[in-house]
């Protein structure tokens, strides 16, 4: 992890609100499905749900995201450039649609405050490492059915939404606001600070990997824009990975 660590948003810069620069189902089973996502509570604090706001990521965004997440995943995915083409490509509308490129704040915002545990959980976990990858083999596979067949997919994805989203993110429009910039590495550099006393846990299992498991983590994170769009379009998926966090949080906390 301390590659990883060292590509991380500086928490004091994020804090001055300095820019970021076994198997499962591919549709979760309900009952697995009880933790929500909420909105950050600096946010409730910081902007009433009666203003809503527009939050849209800018093409200059996607491209300084990009090369954050390869550095960030270097160490334990073996990244492939033509499909992170692809996926920048789709960011900016190339292939799919804005409601495809859309996520809400709150979603946006639980991921990155906990993408340290999500790296975590794909590199030592293989039940949550294939989850992610049959999950996003669904949305690459999406784009080839009919529009009936679509729908019918997105039916089985649906799970109540239990909060007012306050906003959302269009990937490749324009540029983050200053609040949500700002929220969004600071969440990353804490989420990142809470898990560097495993950081010897985590380097011993990334030195563990094989070369066909870092292909495949590869695989994953170069397809970003569909993991993105599994994201916000899979509710069960999403609901999953905020269970599965939630519980490893409880799980460490208890070992302090």
């Amino acid at each position: 992890m301390a590659k990883m660590l060292n590509a991380r948003p500086n928490k004091n810069a994020a804090r001055s609100g300095k820019t970021l620069g076994g198997k499962q189902t591919a549709v979760i089973e309900k009952e697995q499905t009880t933790e929500k996502i909420s909105q950050p509570e600096a946010v409730q604090q910081a902007v009433p749900l009666s203003e809503k706001i527009s939050v849209p990521a800018g093409s200059d965004a996607v491209e300084a995201f990009v090369k954050k997440m390869r550095e960030m995943v270097e160490p334990f995915a073996y990244m492939d450039d033509d499909i992170i083409r692809k996926n920048t490509d789709l960011a900016v509308g190339n292939g799919m649609s804005a409601d495809d490129r859309t996520i809400s704040f709150e979603c946006a915002h639980y991921i990155m405050t906990n993408l340290a545990y999500i790296f975590m959980g794909v590199v030592l976990d293989e039940s949550f490492r294939n989850t992610f990858v049959e999950c996003l083999n669904v949305e690459i596979e999406f784009d080839k059915k009919s529009e009936e067949q679509k729908k019918k997919i997105r039916d089985k994805m649906k799970d109540k939404k239990p909060y007012d989203s306050m906003g959302s993110i269009v990937i490749g429009v324009s540029s983050f606001s200053p609040l949500v910039d700002k929220l969004f590495s600071a969440g990353l550099a804490e989420g990142f600070d809470t898990l560097e006393k495993h950081e010897d846990e985590f380097d011993s299992a990334v030195e563990a990997l094989t070369d066909e498991e870092k292909t495949k983590l590869g695989f994953l994170f170069s397809n970003w824009m569909y993991l993105i769009r599994a994201f916000t379009h899979n509710d069960l998926f999403m609901s999953y990975i905020v269970t599965v966090i939630e519980k490893v949080k409880g799980i460490l906390n208890n070992r302090r």
